[in-house]
């Protein structure tokens, strides 16, 4: 039920992110590229510049020219990451999401920036950005499509398991300040 239409929503997402950066990739990068302009106004930045939009003598393969295969699917899976996140924050999973950020860290985003320095392009470094932030979504997913679940059957309350807990604490010292009044 829920968990479908979660998911028919993010395809969708998808979709339009495709449909709406995919046909335009100069357009789009000359748009985001006048910011960069500011890189000309440095004599020390020029070399930057020229990385990333190419010109002068520089005649390896620049950022623009790279990277841009790569932003639509990006894109896409950062749309899918936030809206799983969103539902992660809904849930008050947070102990879920710390423990998976962590993971993310050491076993998806350190590997992809070791490959990204070594392949020393603009759109190898686009992967240590996004891989991590693919990786959490696909665990959010996961864990979203579980709770979604145990909230079906009525077992899921981790929002209110420390509310409990409380208030167990919260009787038990009652029921003791109870006990030594009355004797």
């Amino acid at each position: 039920g829920l968990y479908k239409y979660i998911l028919m929503y993010t395809f969708l997402l998808w979709i339009v992110s495709l449909l709406t950066t995919a046909p335009f990739p100069n357009q789009i990068s000359f748009t985001m590229g006048v910011q960069a302009c500011e890189y000309l106004s440095e004599p020390a930045c020029i070399p930057i510049y020229q990385s990333i939009f190419g010109g002068g003598d520089y005649t390896g393969p620049t950022m623009q020219g790279t990277a841009f295969h790569y932003f639509v699917f990006s894109l896409c899976g950062l749309c899918f990451y936030q809206v799983f996140k969103a539902g992660i924050y809904a849930c008050q999973d947070y102990r879920f999401m710390a423990g998976a950020g962590v993971l993310s860290f050491f076993f998806v985003f350190i590997p992809t920036l070791i490959i990204g320095l070594w392949q020393n392009s603009g759109g190898a470094m686009l992967l240590p950005m996004y891989a991590p932030c693919l990786a959490l979504a696909i665990a959010f997913a996961i864990r979203i499509e579980r709770n979604i679940k145990r909230m079906a059957k009525g077992t899921f309350a981790l929002w209110s398991e420390e509310t409990d807990a409380e208030s167990e604490t919260g009787s038990e010292t009652q029921s003791a300040d109870e006990t030594s009044t009355s004797a």
